[in-house]
């Protein structure tokens, strides 16, 4: 199964345009996320020191997104 991600018009907000955090904090919790099973909370203080508030909130919206995935599939 492919994933193609659609193109965005250029004046579309996306999430990671109103996310506060850089784009390379973003990456590196997107892969320790996919990489690493639970309890990852402590890893990604220490790694990427984040809150836990925003720990939650983003593996929340991973999940989210991973079950919108499985569900179109």
């Amino acid at each position: 199964m492919v994933y193609r991600i659609q193109p965005v018009a250029n004046n579309s907000i996306t999430f990671f345009d109103t996310s506060q955090l850089l784009i390379e904090t973003i990456g590196r919790f997107l892969a320790y996320f996919l990489l690493i099973h639970h309890p990852r909370t402590t890893i990604f203080v220490n790694q990427l020191h984040l809150s836990q508030q925003t720990i939650v909130d983003w593996c929340s919206f991973c999940r989210e997104q991973k079950n919108t995935v499985e569900t179109k599939a």
